[in-house]
């Protein structure tokens, strides 16, 4: 019993909270939050509060956010968007970008 008190406190502390946080009044996170909380959510393989946050953003944000992403990081946040929002989003994104993403979607 006390051990699963344990996992619901850790689920509130490090999932949840930050969150809500990083959230402003209207629900949306700024440019620099959001890259934090995508960043701080792959460090730990949060991809599902990752997809469920980035279905909030229109595909010219998530272009821009992919824009700011590490290398590394870039398909794995670009395979949590869904598939209609994220050709948007692959349209929006710079030449060099799109190019970078292809090269590392065919290398995983």
């Amino acid at each position: 019993m006390i051990s699963r008190l344990f996992r619901v406190y850790d689920f509130l502390c490090f999932a949840v909270l930050p969150f809500i946080e990083l959230r402003k009044d209207d629900g949306f996170m700024e440019k620099e939050n959001l890259l934090e909380f995508v960043n701080s959510r792959l460090e730990i393989g949060d991809y599902q509060s990752i997809r469920v946050t980035l279905a909030e953003y229109e595909p010219f944000d998530l272009a821009e956010l992919c824009n700011e992403l590490d290398e590394a990081h870039l398909p794995i946040v670009f395979r949590l968007i869904s598939k209609d929002i994220a050709a948007e989003c692959f349209s929006n994104m710079d030449t060099e970008l799109q190019e970078l993403l292809i090269r590392r979607m065919s290398d995983a």
